[in-house]
């Protein structure tokens, strides 16, 4: 349970109130409306429930109580709140703090853009906080090799002596010029593929334990839901393994030989903050790849995007390129553009955040001049999130059709 609230009915105090769990468990849904029902309230679309009180470990969120909230609204923030890890938290809770946000809808749009935000709780560690800055800056990824080289403590003293923090009760905040995007419009809720009390198991062989292949196709497949024959494809060509010791996804990027000169790693998580890193000693130039024989090629920041784009548009998809950065850098895209002459089209599927638009921007101003680019933006943060919920809404047609 992320939050509790007790919620009443604006016009007719005298109704009573309700305490709801949120976010909502299914097992206990149809009692809670039930519960929401006998006070009159609880419409999906209304905002007509009044929050008598609210308990949570996100303390900021007292400042809903006395408020008139919807109910669909509170579930869905409660389910984006409940996978964040303590960094998120803190800075979701520093930025309302500074922001001074009420509404659950403003709410809602910070949990897509919190991330960017720096937030200070210990000064002890100057290192490790100008690590966390410099990863919040850029997109929340860096390679071995960037944090190696980076003078910690100095990035840390230039943004404390910036005098651009605000002090909160969660920490001093910085909000690098973070900008509260409507992803949400009062209407639709943003793809969020949520799954409570996930978990990823691993089946291996009793005669070769060893044998890891099949973690990763359960995660990749069941929890991110890329097609089957996508991922056989890749990890047939040795491009696509899972690691033995840690269970991490390794996606390998090759030279024009099929030498390996990157590997970028990703934690098998289903839910929750991912652990993500390029191995050390990587060419930055020669990520996740794949060269076809058209003119177009693919641009995407992470290896379970472009997987997720290829499998949302799957026809003739082995005759266009595709590289995925594994950030923002565009070394991957000039070196594809040279090994692979023929291609004349750039098509930018970066995330749909600051991040990524700004990316793309950059990348448009170096490219224009010599390639057509084109933007091409997922309807939610990234193409993952709109491959899940694709799949989702099939299932939910499905189950239509069958009562």
């Amino acid at each position: 349970m992320m939050i509790q609230a007790v919620l009443g009915n604006p016009h007719h105090p005298e109704y009573g109130v309700a305490t709801i769990p949120f976010p909502i468990p299914r097992d206990q849904h149809a009692h809670c409306m039930e519960l929401l029902e006998a006070l009159e309230i609880g419409d999906a679309v209304k905002a007509d429930c009044k929050v008598e009180k609210i308990d949570s470990f996100y303390t900021v969120l007292k400042r809903v109580e006395m408020l008139t909230v919807n109910v669909e609204e509170l579930n869905y923030l409660a389910k984006r709140l409940d996978s964040f890890d303590t960094g998120e938290a803190a800075q979701f809770q520093a930025m309302a703090h500074k922001l001074e946000l009420f509404e659950l809808k403003d709410l809602i749009n910070l949990t897509f853009c919190c991330q960017q935000a720096t937030v200070i709780t210990d000064f002890s560690d100057l290192a490790a906080v100008g690590r966390n800055h410099y990863m919040n800056l850029h997109g929340g990824s860096a390679s071995v090799d960037e944090l190696n080289a980076l003078d910690g403590k100095k990035t840390a003293r230039q943004l404390i002596e910036s005098g651009s923090g605000t002090i909160t009760p969660y920490g001093v905040v910085y909000d690098n010029g973070m900008k509260l995007e409507q992803v949400y419009d009062g209407r639709f809720f943003p793809c969020y593929y949520y799954k409570p009390n996930a978990i990823t198991i691993a089946v291996t062989s009793k005669a070769e334990p060893e044998d890891t292949e099949h973690i990763t196709w359960l995660y990749l497949i069941k929890h991110r839901g890329i097609a089957r024959d996508v991922v056989a494809h890749f990890a047939k060509a040795g491009l696509l393994y899972e690691d033995a010791e840690y269970h991490n996804a390794v996606f390998v990027g090759t030279d024009t030989d099929g030498v390996p000169h990157h590997a970028h790693k990703r934690s098998a998580n289903s839910y929750g903050k991912a652990f993500r890193l390029n191995v050390e000693g990587s060419d930055p130039r020669y990520s996740f790849h794949y060269v076809g024989t058209d003119r177009s090629l693919y641009v995407f920041e992470a290896p379970i995007d472009m997987l997720s784009y290829i499998t949302l548009y799957p026809e003739n998809w082995q005759r266009h390129s595709y590289v995925a950065c594994c950030g923002t850098s565009i070394q991957p895209v000039l070196q594809m553009l040279e090994q692979a002459p023929q291609l004349d089209t750039v098509l930018l599927c970066l995330d749909n955040d600051e991040t990524g638009h700004q990316a793309s921007r950059r990348m448009r101003e170096q490219l224009e001049m010599r390639y057509s680019v084109e933007r091409l933006i997922p309807e939610s943060k990234d193409w993952n999130d709109d491959l899940t919920l694709s799949i989702e809404n099939a299932q939910g047609f499905a189950m239509n059709e069958m009562r």
